[in-house]
């Protein structure tokens, strides 16, 4: 789809975005060839590609950061998908909790998302277990399905936790925004995310956020104004995090939960939209004084899309294809 738009945008003389919201080259896993060749390969592909549009859309700072570092040339705007904070501030905390069997005087510690390895769920549920071992009115909540369900389970089960854990599945439309009002703290541990689009729903409904430091997360995550930004994957720093947000007053979780809200303003849909809407029409703009392409142009520009899409290919092979660097002088310098 990617190469068709290129084609198109290039035949007809037409600017040409590309939304980068997804660590294509951290998910090698799904595929049938997972090695550390063609995560390189995957990579330097769409950096390649992102260098053939006129405009990219990063959802983060860290995101355009990574592209600029890998050579990316093309223009990059910070534009995060925006979270309906209206539709998220409104949910039924108690009637979730009934349902399930959660005591209405729980704390309780949630999850939303894909159960799946990139979500570096196995740290996530050792350090919630590490934390409800020590709070006895701890509950987790996991909101999705997916490969991990298993492995979560047997976390809390090990931990003699399963009568204070609750793995739901999926949860759509009113029941997923219920899902976030029910808990007291929303946690994370991914570190393939672009954005922070699942902490802003969080936040949409007023809860803080604990969650290792990582792309996404640190654009909207502020320690100990919203939440708890964990900067070492440490499973008692991360329970710690935890027990900070649980050891505050009435008083204070009311400030971090307007913080929080606050937050979710700043990545409204309604502020980003309109933000990607300036993006398209200074492109558009740009392209006004230029001549109607004729069906000769067009052909021209055509045969120029596919040497450039071969030439990506070739350059990411090439790349992946490159042995690793030594790091000997590396130790060289510590060592010394």
């Amino acid at each position: 789809m990617g190469n068709t738009a290129v084609r198109l945008a290039k035949s007809r003389h037409v600017p040409l975005v590309f939304t980068h919201h997804t660590m294509y080259d951290q998910y090698t896993h799904y595929t049938a060839v997972e090695t550390p060749a063609a995560a390189k390969f995957i990579g330097a592909l769409t950096a390649g590609y992102a260098d053939l549009c006129d405009a990219v859309i990063a959802p983060s700072r860290d995101v355009a950061l990574l592209l600029r570092r890998r050579g990316v040339r093309s223009r990059i705007e910070i534009i995060p998908t925006g979270v309906d904070v209206s539709r998220f501030s409104r949910g039924n905390r108690a009637s979730f909790r009934a349902r399930y069997g959660i005591p209405p005087d729980a704390f309780v510690i949630g999850y939303v998302g894909r159960l799946a390895p990139e979500k570096n769920l196995n740290f996530l549920a050792s350090s919630v277990s590490q934390f409800m071992a020590a709070d006895r009115r701890a509950h987790f909540l996991v909101v999705g399905n997916g490969p991990c369900d298993h492995d979560i389970r047997q976390t809390m089960a090990d931990g003699q936790l399963t009568s204070r854990s609750r793995l739901v599945g999926l949860c759509q439309g009113q029941d997923l925004v219920d899902a976030f009002h029910a808990m007291d703290v929303f946690a994370f541990a991914s570190h393939t995310e672009t954005q922070g689009m699942v902490l802003t729903e969080a936040m949409a409904a007023g809860k803080p956020v604990v969650a290792l430091s990582g792309p996404g997360v640190n654009d909207v995550v502020r320690d100990r104004a919203n939440g708890r930004l964990v900067s070492l994957e440490h499973q008692q720093l991360f329970a710690q995090a935890l027990a900070w947000i649980a050891a505050r007053t009435s008083r204070e979780r009311l400030q971090l939960a307007a913080a929080a809200h606050r937050t979710a303003e700043r990545f409204s849909m309604r502020r980003q939209t309109r933000r990607a809407l300036d993006l398209y029409e200074s492109l558009m703009i740009s392209r006004l004084d230029d001549d109607e392409p004729t069906i000769w142009s067009r052909a021209q520009h055509r045969i120029e899309a596919e040497l450039t899409l071969w030439a990506n290919v070739a350059r990411a092979a090439g790349h992946a294809l490159e042995p690793e660097p030594s790091h000997e002088n590396d130790e060289a310098v510590v060592r010394s």
